[in-house]
Formats: C-alpha cells, sequence, structure tokens
C-alpha cells in the first residue's frame, strides 16, 4: 500500500519563506496577473470603443497583436522555481506509482486540448479570428 509524503504542506510553508522560491515565483504571479488585467480591460466596452476609434477596422487586430505581446513577454520572463518542493510528479510509468490513474488523465486531457484547438481552427474563419478579414472589406475600392 501506498503512503503519501509526511505533511507536504510543512514543506510549502517553508519553502514559501525562501527568497530563492518566492522571488521568481511571484514574478511568474506578475506576468499571469498582467495577461489577465490586459485580456479583460482590453474586452471592455470604453476600451473597444477607443481603439475602434483610432484604428478603424484593425480594432480586432490591435487586440491579438496586443495579446501575443503580452503572451511573448509572460514566456519570455517566466522564471522556472527550481528549488521548490515538488507539486506532482507524473513522469514515471502509471503502474509504479500508486495513482495508476493520474498520469492517464492527465495524457487524456492534453490529448483532449489539442483536439478542441485544431477543430476550432477548422471551424471557424482563421482569418476572421486574427482581425485581417475585416480589414479589406473596409476600403472603397477593391483590392
Amino acid at each position: 500500500m501506498c503512503k503519501p509524503d509526511a505533511a507536504p504542506h510543512l514543506q510549502w510553508e517553508a519553502a514559501l519563506r525562501d527568497p530563492k522560491i518566492l522571488r521568481p515565483l511571484m514574478v511568474d504571479v506578475d506576468l499571469i496577473v498582467l495577461f489577465i488585467l490586459q485580456h479583460s480591460l482590453m474586452a471592455t466596452q470604453q476600451v473597444k470603443h477607443w481603439t475602434r476609434s483610432c484604428f478603424g477596422v484593425l480594432q480586432r487586430s490591435f487586440y491579438v497583436f496586443c495579446t501575443a505581446l503580452t503572451l511573448q513577454l509572460l514566456m519570455r520572463y517566466w522564471q522556472p522555481v527550481q528549488d521548490a518542493p515538488v507539486l506532482w510528479n507524473t513522469s514515471r510509468e502509471p503502474w509504479v506509482t500508486c495513482n495508476t490513474w493520474v498520469p492517464l488523465i492527465c495524457f487524456i486531457l492534453h490529448f483532449i486540448a489539442w483536439l478542441v484547438i485544431f477543430s476550432i481552427l477548422l471551424i471557424f474563419d482563421y482569418a476572421e479570428l486574427m482581425g485581417v478579414k475585416q480589414v479589406p472589406h473596409s476600403f472603397p475600392f477593391p483590392i
């Protein structure tokens, strides 16, 4: 029978007092909050109205550009937390660990997520999602 680690929350309590762990963790949380704020603020009606008045039909393209820029910042400045206790480990074979379902469920969810992403690309018009399709229709002359 498998026994869980003794008091993993105590390991995390001690780890969260360590500046080597706390600093990269706070940088990562700040980057996630930046992405959430950018995504949420640019979806408000006031910002949509302002960007539509400034950029016209390029409003959706501007939104996609800002989202891509924020994601680039998140990926560029993401800091791995090296010395922290392990949250979970699914790198071992499922038959070795007690939790045989955890790696299988992670793999199935990962596979389903990729299927959803690819199906969305096939179902929706990609040019319209990027805001490129609206641009040629706004010109008074044919392109």
